[in-house]
């Protein structure tokens, strides 16, 4: 006779069933890596099972990646290597591989091989910045950092801060001068970059200084500043002119030199000013001689023919009397106009 199950049978029945369930756990056919039954890719290789559950037949594994940021540089390692890593949708090489340059903040990669699953993923570049002192030759030129002025270097330099590392180009430009280019690297090796900047020039430099300041400065006749006044020219000869009210103009010919400077120092001069009223006393004084010549003359006639008994000897006497006033009368005026036109040139 059967003996039917007990009930206490069934229920040992019934929870390994269950546990079964619960616990159920599946290989991965790839790479041997016990997973969960819920998995739906290899937690270890990438393998993606069959919606069922149950293993299914292989298919792309994905790639193991490693993505090693340090510094500046970003390492990217694969298994297997010789895969094509894109940054930010650009092409940058096969594995394994180094980077260097990229710009800080947050970048995507994508990493490519024949037989294999695409790998997505990120990484962070931190922000690393360093510093530059930079001094020119001749001091005082502007600087430009990758095309943006940073102002003008002093006789103890122009510091620029927060340079974020990688190549940089420096630029140094002054009036007169040759603008001068140079490359410079800040790296977490070198964070602080100490450049000097040697300018060149085909030009040379005209200085100009008066006494007093602030006269036209013309050159060839066209006004080019006041002075005191300094400029670039090209090597050549000029005629210089100091021009301003007040005072006598000065001209010379100057030559400019290459690479020198010309100093041109002119003390001004007040023009002589020559009183008019001198001229005109003087010219006033040399007529009224003339007056007194002719009188004198006719005076004088009158008394030479005067005789008795036509002339009474009181008449000849008044005769002789006027031919000396106009004689006194002749010298002195001649004496005022000598004098005041002499005077009048003489200035």
């Amino acid at each position: 006779m059967r003996r039917k199950p007990s009930k206490s049978a069934f229920a040992v029945v019934v929870l390994v069933v269950l546990c079964s369930i619960i616990y159920a756990a599946k290989d991965c056919p790839n790479c041997g890596t016990e997973n969960s039954d819920e998995a739906k890719y290899c937690k270890s290789c990438g393998y993606e099972f069959e919606a069922t559950g149950s293993p299914g037949p292989r298919t792309q594994p994905l790639l193991r990646v490693q993505v090693g940021v340090e510094g500046g540089k970003v390492v990217i390692t694969s298994t297997p290597s010789e895969a094509t890593v894109t940054v930010d949708g650009r092409r940058r090489g096969t594995t394994p591989l180094v980077l260097e340059g990229l710009a800080p903040g947050q970048h995507e990669l994508a990493i490519e091989r024949s037989g294999y699953r695409t790998y997505y993923g990120v990484f962070v570049m931190q922000k690393q910045q360093g510093s530059m002192a930079v001094t020119t030759v001749p001091v005082g030129a502007e600087v430009l950092l990758d095309g943006e002025s940073h102002g003008e270097a002093s006789a103890a330099g122009l510091i620029i801060e927060d340079v974020a590392f990688g190549d940089h180009t420096l630029t140094a430009r002054m009036p007169g001068w040759l603008d001068a280019v140079q490359t410079v690297t800040l790296s977490a090796e070198k964070p602080v970059g100490v450049v000097t900047i040697r300018l060149d020039t085909q030009l040379g430099f005209l200085r100009v200084q008066s006494t007093p300041t602030g006269a036209d400065v013309l050159v060839e006749e066209q006004k080019v500043g006041v002075s005191d006044y300094l400029g670039a020219w090209a090597p050549d000869r000029y005629r210089l002119s100091l021009s301003k009210p007040g005072f006598q103009r000065w001209s010379d010919v100057i030559e400019v030199a290459r690479a020198e400077t010309t100093f041109v120092a002119v003390g001004l001069v007040r023009p002589r000013v020559r009183p008019a009223f001198l001229f005109w006393t003087g010219a006033a004084a040399m007529a009224g001689a003339v007056v007194g010549i002719v009188m004198g003359e006719a005076a004088y006639g009158d008394y030479r023919s005067a005789s008795p008994p036509d002339y009474t000897p009181g008449q000849i006497a008044d005769l002789r009397q006027r031919t000396k006033m106009w004689d006194l009368v002749r010298n002195v005026a001649a004496g005022v106009g000598i004098v005041g036109i002499g005077v009048y040139f003489a200035f």
